[in-house]
C-alpha cells in the first residue's frame, strides 16, 4: 500500500500536521484549527498518522479512525526512522 504518512502535533487549539505531498514530493507543513483539521482529514485519501501518546492523542485517535485512517504507534515511527537512518549512513 502507497499511502501519505501523516505527522500530527496535538495541542488544545491548534495543530500542526506535516506530510510529504505524493505528486511534488514536497514537505508539507500545515496549521490547523480542530475543526479545520478535521475537515481536512475528511477531504483526504486514507493514509497513515502518527502521533503521541497522550489524554488529547486518544480521543484524536478515535477521531481519525472514524475516516478510515491507520494509526502508527510511536514504536513503529522510531524503527522507521532508526532503519532510514541506518541505510543513509550506510550509503555515505
Amino acid at each position: 500500500m502507497n499511502a501519505t504518512t501523516y505527522g500530527l502535533d496535538v495541542a488544545k487549539r491548534i495543530f500542526q500536521m506535516y506530510w510529504v505531498d505524493a505528486q511534488s514530493g514536497e514537505i508539507v507543513n500545515r496549521r490547523f484549527s480542530r475543526d479545520d483539521l478535521i475537515g481536512f482529514l475528511a477531504q483526504r485519501p486514507a493514509g497513515r498518522v502518527t502521533l503521541e501518546a497522550c489524554g488529547s492523542g486518544h480521543w484524536w485517535a478515535r477521531k481519525i479512525k472514524v475516516f478510515s485512517r491507520f494509526l502508527a504507534a510511536l514504536e513503529q515511527v522510531n524503527a522507521a526512522v532508526d532503519k532510514m537512518l541506518d541505510s543513509s549512513a550506510a550509503g555515505s
